[in-house]
């Protein structure tokens, strides 16, 4: 925390990938019991025929990461049909090596950092419990950024 402390901290906002939380449907083909998908990471999967829905893990699996949708040994799922699959492209975890927001839209400088230590009757309240300042380094930083509701427009 001293060395974080230490740096210049700031709070950013971007607007990301337009296509994150985005919703597909497509037709496919099991193909050697297997549909790639044309993005990953997914959520939400749902595979029909029809008025017949199949259930994952029980007539399918996805592979979240990958976009791949396997079609399990006992699948209800007739292996030459014409399936439907809804679903969402979930936002990726962020790369380790990543070093900037994507299409960033603005920043804020901290105006405040302290070291803090946990303290029920502390006058720092935070959504995870109440702190207290502390002269001493912690493992405990508390930020404040002045954030005006004009910056998000």
């Amino acid at each position: 925390a001293a060395s974080i402390k230490e740096q210049s901290l700031h709070l950013a906002w971007g607007s990301g990938d337009t296509s994150w939380e985005s919703s597909h449907q497509v037709e496919k083909v099991f193909i050697e019991g297997e549909i790639a998908l044309d993005y990953h990471t997914i959520k939400d999967v749902r595979v029909f025929t029809g008025q017949t829905v199949y259930q994952s893990s029980i007539d399918y699996i996805v592979e979240s990461s990958s976009g791949i949708i396997k079609r399990t040994e006992n699948s209800s799922i007739p292996a030459s049909d014409k399936v439907t699959i809804e679903y969402i492209q979930s936002t990726p975890p962020e790369p380790i090596n990543s070093i900037k927001l994507l299409n960033e839209l603005g920043r804020r400088t901290a105006d405040e950092v302290l070291f803090c230590t946990g303290d029920e009757n502390g006058e720092l309240i935070t959504p995870s419990g109440r702190f207290k300042p502390s002269n001493v380094p912690t493992n405990n930083l508390f930020l404040k950024f002045t954030f005006d509701f004009t910056d998000a427009a």
